[in-house]
């Protein structure tokens, strides 16, 4: 409704868009497509049995058996599509149409051509079909020339845009290598830390053991019949020295 046009161009002869299409998302409106007759013979009619985008359900089976070999492709500009207002949000669209709506969205750099005024309470069909009326030569021959520019627009725009993403690449490569150092020094300290913990518990153990063995030593020392024999000695031994300390 605000009288903004936005290229868009669709080219299945090429892989990336043609594998899109076909496995991903509809990213052509029905009126840019022309086709024979004969194509509903070969390969079906429209489906009738889908709840939405039956458009693009016919154009698979069209394109799908020969991979786009059967396509061909006119990049001029030769139909307008205007999108539902019921859509309701600029997110709406082929994965590229809502940044190329937020380019366009610059007065200051976006086509005069490819900004239609529509006048209060007036569809926007009505209003560009009245400026077709009044010079459909001149009007389609501008249109085209914004389109140009648009698209040379869009292209250094997208440019800018990967400059951008490539510089916060490295930034994250960098913050990631630096990341990835500081985790194998903690990793380096756990394996110390480890090792130092695996050298104190065993020399608890062995402490435990040498424990355990002067325990058994003492026992069976006080177990010996030399033990028993010698105990009046030391009762005796005792006994004298508390007397001594008194």
């Amino acid at each position: 409704d605000d009288g903004v046009l936005v290229p868009f161009a669709v080219d299945l002869r090429k892989r990336a868009q043609l594998e899109y299409f076909l496995d991903v998302a509809n990213s052509i409106p029905a009126s840019c497509v022309v086709h024979r007759r004969s194509c509903f013979d070969r390969y079906g009619y429209w489906p009738e049995d889908v709840p939405s985008a039956a458009d693009w359900e016919l154009w698979k089976a069209v394109v799908r058996p020969s991979l786009g070999a059967n396509l061909a492709y006119a990049p001029e500009a030769t139909a307008l599509h205007f999108r539902a207002s019921w859509r309701g949000t600029s997110q709406w669209g082929p994965a590229p149409l809502h940044r190329w709506l937020e380019v366009a969205a610059d007065d200051r750099v976006w086509p005069q051509a490819l900004r239609e005024p529509v006048p209060a309470g007036d569809l926007p069909q009505a209003a560009i079909w009245r400026m077709m009326q009044a010079d459909p030569q001149a009007w389609t021959r501008d249109l085209r020339t914004g389109i140009s520019d648009a698209c040379d627009l869009l292209a250094w725009t997208g440019s800018r845009v990967l400059d951008r993403l490539d510089a916060s690449l490295e930034q994250a490569r960098a913050e990631s290598g630096a990341w990835q150092q500081r985790a194998e020094a903690s990793a380096a300290d756990s394996v110390a830390s480890a090792h130092a913990l695996e050298l104190a518990r065993s020399e608890i153990a062995a402490a435990h053991a040498e424990i355990g063995a002067a325990h058994a030593e003492i026992d069976a020392l006080m177990s010996s019949d030399s033990w028993r024999v010698t105990a009046p000695v030391r009762w005796a031994g005792a006994a004298l020295r508390r007397l001594y300390r008194r």
